[in-house]
């Protein structure tokens, strides 16, 4: 909401001529004379917002459910003697709800020749065949949000992902002479899409059809092996040896 208009625009304050950005009059954008500064931003759009034709809009659906994960574990350790301990870990969440971005005016096929343009269907004709142009090409619909892959979009809140991991490790505790870890993970993570942070692009392949896109995760490591090795010597000429 707070880079969509009405409620707020993008604002780029970037000096004019190689002119260093004025810190006592930061808006006047290296000109003798400072123009007025944007903030605070209404709180309440005014009646002179602009909607630009061809923008891209980032909305929230009415009902937007907040992702949430659920978290759990299973572990069984043996002690043996010596010093030595095993232990065999499942380690698995679960993500609910989480966010993913929907086009908004996708591109739609249409079978044989295409009604706007003629011919067949292609990447080069893609924009007459935004669903939205489609529905309502000659008036404001078709128009006023970008469409296609990169346009306008919804978040929406259906992509489940989960985790699955078996982790075995064998450990010695310190002793006179070394300690030792070694551990391997077998893990699976299956998402819809990988999203780092924040939804401001479409990120999933067919706009139909979510779920298509389940699969391996983009980070998603099967086998990990860890293990070190602390070890002391006990040479007269030297205080100690240690490696790892």
């Amino acid at each position: 909401m707070q880079q969509n208009p009405p409620f707020a625009e993008a604002i780029n304050n970037t000096p004019s001529g190689g002119v260093p950005l004025s810190f006592s009059a930061p808006w006047s954008n290296g000109a003798a004379a400072a123009s007025p500064q944007p903030f605070p931003q209404p709180v309440v759009p005014s009646s002179s917002a602009a909607f630009y034709k061809g923008t891209q809009y980032i909305v929230l659906p009415t009902k937007f459910h907040s992702p949430y994960s659920l978290q759990y574990t299973a572990s069984v350790q043996q002690q043996f003697g010596r010093g030595w301990q095993a232990q065999i870990d499942y380690v698995g969440n679960s993500t609910v709800h989480g966010p993913y971005g929907l086009p908004m005016s996708p591109s739609v096929y249409v079978a044989g020749a295409d009604p706007v343009v003629g011919g067949a269907d292609t990447t080069g004709n893609a924009s007459s065949r935004y669903y939205l142009t489609e529905k309502n090409g000659a008036a404001l619909g078709g128009k006023m949000y970008a469409g296609g892959g990169t346009g306008s979009m919804y978040i929406m809140s259906g992509a489940g992902a989960s985790y699955n991991g078996l982790v075995a490790s064998i450990e010695h505790r310190m002793s006179s002479t070394f300690v030792f870890l070694a551990n391997y993970t077998w893990s699976h993570c299956i998402d819809i899409s990988d999203n780092a942070a924040d939804v401001s692009t479409i990120t999933i392949q067919n706009p139909a059809n979510p779920k298509g896109d389940k699969g391996s995760c983009g980070f998603d490591f099967r086998d990990i092996f860890n293990t070190s090795l602390v070890a002391s010597t006990h040479f007269s000429s030297l205080h100690g040896v240690w490696a790892e």
